[in-house]
């Protein structure tokens, strides 16, 4: 039941099959070009589905499937995935950014990895850096990392946007009764 302690009202849209990989492959990161901005680190967030469904994403789940195979059953049509609604909530704990460009934001060390120089945010040894940027799930530029992976029940439909957005007020109370944030 949710007791009010933590506030969830951030989503960020991500699309199928990656935001089933997060809910049910164990995926605990997501590739972007950018950032994450500082005033997410350490927070909840929310996971959306995005709505569309195309030729790359059916390239996606295939892709996904023969490298999953044969521990996860990874659907290959968009009738095996939810779309267009709220589906989990994370914890962004940090990234892991390849592009070390300045310009692109605070970041708490800069390391070398056999993949180059990357930028950090948040706390990991050298060691853990390069087991994310050596990871399957690792594709770059920019991996926003993930923890205390809670996935909904009743996926919310909601209709999702760009980069970072705010919840509806009631939605997130739906969400947040369904979620255990304590």
């Amino acid at each position: 039941m949710y007791d009010g302690s933590e506030h969830i009202t951030t989503a960020l849209t991500i699309r199928q099959p990656w935001a089933w990989a997060i809910c049910s492959a164990n995926r605990r990161m997501d590739n972007r070009d950018w950032r994450p901005p500082p005033y997410v680190a350490n927070q909840t967030i929310l996971i959306h589905a995005a709505k569309s469904w195309g030729r790359s994403e059916r390239i996606d789940a295939s892709a996904l499937a023969c490298q999953l195979h044969p521990q996860f059953t990874v659907p290959l049509g968009s009738e095996g995935y939810v779309l267009g609604h709220l589906v989990a909530a994370v914890r962004v704990v940090g990234f892991v950014d390849l592009d070390i460009r300045s310009g692109r934001g605070p970041y708490s060390f800069d390391t070398q990895t056999s993949k180059g120089y990357a930028c950090v945010g948040g706390q990991f040894s050298p060691a853990d850096v390069e087991a994310i940027v050596s990871s399957p799930w690792f594709k770059g530029p920019c991996a926003w990392l993930f923890a205390n992976v809670r996935v909904l029940d009743t996926p919310v439909e909601v209709r999702g946007y760009q980069k970072l957005w705010r919840v509806p007020g009631p939605v997130a109370l739906d969400v947040a009764r369904q979620v255990n944030l304590a």
